[in-house]
């Protein structure tokens, strides 16, 4: 007999800010085929990465467990076994896994309990042939733009900004649409009976921001909005924060260079969402939109300049605040009692993304999963738990932390102790810091004891930042201070 379980789309972008979609009503960034999901769906306006960077993130995803569960493992580019893994779970369940895009593991290659992967990992593959990239292997057998994906000289880690040279159609933007559709068309006709879990995953808007043609002009940089915090006032900045913007010269960028690259950013989530609406047409052409549940996010956000920085790997929200959307047809929502159009404003963390796919397919996460799915959430239940915690482990400059409340963050820096206490309703820009206020004493500390609670929960030899039931930091000195890359604005080899 027919499966008739619902089918289940993630679709991620890798490093798109959480005000990137137009549905977070935050900027006039256009995303119409994200809002449609919205409006079938629910929006959570506080979806925040536990630990903001590729690696971390993916891995929280794959095994549903919070960073500091997971340990130093969260750090390397690992690939979970299928037993731990959230493509192992559906499969196990009898549903095909298909993960179409960038997955960031070692080996590139490993399944984790995928029936099927076409990769495309940013050209960070190593060359064997055409490469072991599916994408690049696809530019070079079909087209005659092989080699033309970097063709501006522009690498993953730069904050140029640059038009690609490559016509739309042969983006790696539209290519993993392709597959992606090329896939639903697979699964209609070749296992109709049989429920999916299919993992679409972007590589943009991930620098080098170089949307192709004519996304380029879709924003002016004329009409970009200011970053957030003061551009150039690097003293206001904690020390990891200043000696990160010294190391990769964003201090040599003016406010035109960082408009460019803002505009460009934008350009490149719209064509992204020009992509995902070529897969939403194709679901709706395939008769499977009625059956399948949809659920978009992102590994992390972008500073974008915010706070005198670029990337990632900080609890800024333009860092680790992400968008996410989870969205059933009609006959969905009023099974499992969804609301259309619902926005969630308390925090939620990527540790519960994997339990929520599992529960939208009736399937029961193994044990080890610590992470609850959102569905009560999304009927406007509220969970146990009162904050999002996280952590990032920056090398020389050490640690830093975040407890994110209803109402305000804290984030503390373990190179020079510095903390931080933001109101998130009146300062959403994260510009006053209220850790010396002697009228949010209580605040902070409320913070600062509840993020000490639950790292000590977790706390590792390797890894350990209490002592004595403090939070340890250490003094920051010149040694602490990363030199320059030699390059201009933070150039590097790939």
């Amino acid at each position: 007999m027919p499966d008739d379980r619902p089918n289940v789309l993630l679709i991620t972008t890798d490093q798109q800010r959480g005000d990137c979609i137009g549905a977070d009503r935050t900027t006039a960034i256009k995303t119409p085929n994200i809002d449609r999901l919205a409006d079938g769906g629910v929006v959570f306006e506080a979806a925040y990465s536990e630990a903001p960077a590729c690696v971390p993130c993916r891995m929280v995803w794959m095994k549903g467990r919070h960073p500091w569960d997971i340990g130093q493992d969260v750090w390397t580019d690992g690939a979970p076994t299928p037993e731990e893994s959230l493509p192992g779970a559906f499969a196990r369940a009898g549903y095909h896994a298909a993960g179409l895009g960038k997955m960031h593991l070692t080996p590139e290659r490993e399944m984790c309990g995928f029936h099927e992967r076409q990769v495309s990992e940013a050209g960070r593959m190593p060359a064997a042939g055409h490469g072991h990239d599916d994408y690049h292997i696809w530019l070079a057998e079909n087209t005659e733009w092989s080699g033309y994906e970097r063709g501006h000289n522009v690498g993953n880690n730069e904050v140029f900004a640059e038009v690609s040279p490559l016509p739309e159609q042969y983006h790696v933007n539209s290519w993993t649409a392709m597959v992606t559709a090329e896939y639903l068309r697979r699964a209609a006709g070749e296992r109709p009976g049989q429920p999916f879990f299919a993992f679409m995953s972007f590589t943009k808007p991930h620098s080098p921001y170089d949307p192709p043609r004519p996304w380029d002009q879709c924003y002016s940089p004329l009409d970009m909005p200011a970053p957030f915090g003061k551009w150039g006032d690097l003293d206001s900045e904690p020390p990891a924060v200043r000696t990160r913007a010294l190391q990769r010269g964003f201090d040599r960028m003016g406010p035109e260079q960082v408009a460019c690259s803002r505009a460009a950013y934008w350009g490149q989530i719209t064509h992204i969402d020009e992509c995902i609406g070529r897969v939403l047409r194709e679901l709706d052409a395939l008769g499977l939109a009625e059956n399948t549940a949809v659920v978009f996010t992102a590994d992390h956000g972008d500073l974008m300049g915010d706070h005198n920085g670029f990337f990632k790997s900080n609890f800024y929200d333009g860092s680790t605040r992400v968008p996410m959307v989870v969205h059933m047809p009609p006959g969905m929502r009023e099974r499992f009692g969804l609301e259309a159009g619902r926005r969630v404003s308390h925090p939620v963390g990527a540790e519960r993304l994997h339990a929520t796919l599992l529960d939208i397919a009736g399937i029961e996460p193994n044990p080890a999963v610590t992470g609850k799915s959102v569905l009560p959430d999304c009927r406007g239940e509220r969970p146990p738990e009162d904050y999002v915690f996280g952590g990032y482990y920056g090398g020389p400059p050490g640690y830093s932390l975040m407890a994110r409340g209803e109402r305000y963050k804290y984030v503390w820096w373990q190179g020079g102790g510095v903390e931080q206490l933001f109101d998130m309703k009146a300062d959403p820009a994260e510009e006053v810091n209220l850790a010396g206020d002697p009228g949010h004493s209580a605040v902070l500390e409320e913070h600062r004891g509840a993020l000490i609670e639950h790292l000590g929960r977790f706390e590792r030899p390797e890894g350990r930042v209490i002592e004595d039931g403090r939070l340890k930091s250490f003094e920051w000195t010149e040694e602490h201070e990363l030199p320059r890359f030699s390059g201009p604005w933070g150039r590097r080899p790939y």
